[in-house]
């Protein structure tokens, strides 16, 4: 199993009608923070109740050149990040 240093998450609602399927505003806020050297790669995958509505990849798991690109099969591991996405998203439930 790959890891990555930093897993960016980004929870968007597309039945709310938010970047109405645009997502050029997103990947340019991804692109950045790899530029920034903020974190070296992401994975964006945004679904509906329909099915994934867009998907995209970025960067590589390390800032060293020959490190692996990330893409649609990597896997990753949450580690306590499932803590703070499972405590937020019950607490924003109730």
């Amino acid at each position: 199993m790959r890891k990555l240093p930093v897993l960016l998450f980004c929870l968007l609602s597309t039945s709310a009608g938010l970047f109405a399927n645009d997502f050029a505003e997103v990947d340019n806020t991804i692109s950045g923070g790899i530029s920034n050297a903020a974190f070296p790669g992401a994975q964006l995958i945004v679904g509906n109740e329909d099915g994934i509505v867009y998907e995209k990849c970025y960067g590589n798991f390390t800032y060293d050149e020959s490190s692996a690109p990330v893409t649609k099969d990597c896997m990753f591991d949450l580690a306590s990040v499932t803590k703070v996405v499972a405590t937020t998203t019950a607490i924003m439930q109730l």
